[in-house]
């Protein structure tokens, strides 16, 4: 999403120099697209999510599909987590005691 608002701040800025809107009118319109896009973001992740969990309470643990992961990865992209690990819980780092010792 945020190459989305750079790419219309870019567009936008290319009228202001131009003088086709002015700065002040650049501000309010990034400011209404930010807060949209926002709003869409949290919207479209919610209906996401609440796809993944009604998929996995009906197919249940037996489900081999991958449907849900596949939404879930789409979550992610809509919510800017570019990497796995970032949204995996952790379960091991470099600080965890060996239970061996």
């Amino acid at each position: 999403m945020d190459s989305l608002k750079n790419s219309i701040r870019t567009s936008l800025n290319i009228l202001t120099r131009s003088g086709v809107i002015s700065p002040e009118q650049l501000v309010q319109v990034m400011g209404t697209i930010e807060e949209n896009i926002s709003s869409w973001r949290e919207e479209t992740s919610g209906k996401l999510k609440q796809m993944a969990i009604d998929w996995e309470s009906t197919m249940g643990d037996t489900d081999e599909s991958f449907y849900s992961l596949g939404i879930r990865r789409a979550e992610d992209i809509i919510l800017g987590y570019t990497d796995v690990s970032q949204r995996l819980p952790v379960l091991e780092t470099e600080e965890t005691p060996d239970p061996t010792d």
